[in-house]
């Protein structure tokens, strides 16, 4: 017990030294103590010029004094006996909350009850160099705390309410300025963190989803805990922040499609969502010098039912495969035989010979 006294004594000793040495400024409330005489027992806001009124005694000036000189100046001004007089601060009224540090630009922004940290990010707009993880928050008093800003957390220590004229400092960031993508992309490793960054352009600088990526599975880990699982095709727009980390999921059934014909490493080829012609020809080594490139056969069950289209690959690069689709690349000399057999805008039936 006598241990939670003593604390207690000390906690409220280093208050009353924190308010000691506070230097007064207009918008301040103090409350005046005069032991010899009871009728300047008053409590006072201090005007913009860093004056009090006092009855029987008129203006003193307190602005930009501590505590302690404040009380030696009203005894100066009063005539009174300096062990006569004690100024407390009590706090402040319609102060601003100024801003600071990695910011377009250092302000103010005006108190209003129930004000949180989120309505200082959104005035102060901090630059892509800010440590939100470590956000410095400094009351009048000088006490000072550090704050990781999330305000999806739901957690009052992630977004706190502000107290009028407290200092908000956003410092620069020191850390990992990279992304790390891992998981089914093309190219597992780390890009560059650059303003504006999205899932989307992330995994698009390491080379794109792979065969074997399901891009409805992407997961977003910020410092070390999950963001959410995310759809590239719908949320490919979802910013990221420096020292993120993306994790591709990978498909649980793998299908394929074939290539072959005039292409370096022809047979099966890894299909995914979106696989285009192009994409294919490439996964099969590319064409060789003498590919026909401008009649391509693209087979395609459907059914029970065969069908057959003819494409030119640098027209029709773009066209959208499917799984087990089969893909003939045929010499040069049999290129023009094909594109005249069946147009490329219409897909054929193939006719077993008989």
């Amino acid at each position: 017990m006598a241990r939670w006294v003593g604390f207690l004594l000390l906690l409220l000793a280093n208050l009353g030294f924190a308010q000691g040495n506070r230097v007064l400024r207009g918008g301040d409330i103090i409350e005046l103590r005069v032991a010899s005489n009871p009728s300047l027992c008053v409590i006072r806001k201090i005007d913009s010029q860093g004056l009090i009124s006092l009855p029987g005694v008129g203006k003193v000036c307190l602005g930009g004094l501590n505590s302690e000189n404040a009380a030696k100046e009203v005894c100066r001004v009063a005539g009174l006996s300096a062990s006569d007089v004690e100024v407390l601060f009590r706090g402040s009224e319609g102060r601003s909350i100024r801003y600071e540090g990695a910011v377009k630009s250092t302000g103010e922004l005006v108190f209003f009850e129930g004000i949180r940290l989120s309505d200082v990010v959104r005035a102060a707009a901090p630059t892509e160099a800010a440590d939100l993880d470590g956000v410095i928050i400094e009351s009048e008093l000088g006490e000072t705390s550090t704050v990781t800003f999330d305000p999806n957390s739901g957690r009052l220590s992630n977004n706190p309410r502000l107290r009028s004229g407290d200092r908000v400092i956003f410092p620069r960031f020191t850390g990992n300025s990279t992304i790390n993508i891992l998981g089914g992309v093309n190219k597992v490793g780390s890009v560059n963190y650059e303003s504006g960054m999205t899932l989307a352009s992330a995994i698009k600088a390491n080379g794109g989803i792979s065969p074997h990526g399901n891009q409805a599975e992407v997961r977003i880990v910020r410092r070390g805990a999950d963001v959410g699982i995310f759809n590239l095709d719908k949320d490919g727009d979802t910013p990221l922040q420096r020292g993120d980390t993306v994790v591709v999921g990978l498909t649980t059934v793998r299908r394929f499609l074939t290539v072959v014909g005039e292409v370096k490493e022809g047979g099966l080829v890894p299909w995914k969502q979106g696989l285009t012609l192009k994409e294919a020809v490439q996964l099969a080594g590319g064409p060789l010098k003498e590919a026909g490139i401008t009649g391509i056969r693209v087979q395609r069950l459907v059914g029970d039912k065969r069908f057959r289209r003819v494409l030119d690959l640098q027209l029709d690069g773009a066209f959208v495969l499917e799984a087990n689709d089969i893909i003939t690349v045929p010499p040069k000399i049999l290129a023009k035989a094909n594109t005249n057999q069946a147009p490329s805008n219409e897909p054929r039936r193939v006719v077993p010979p008989r």
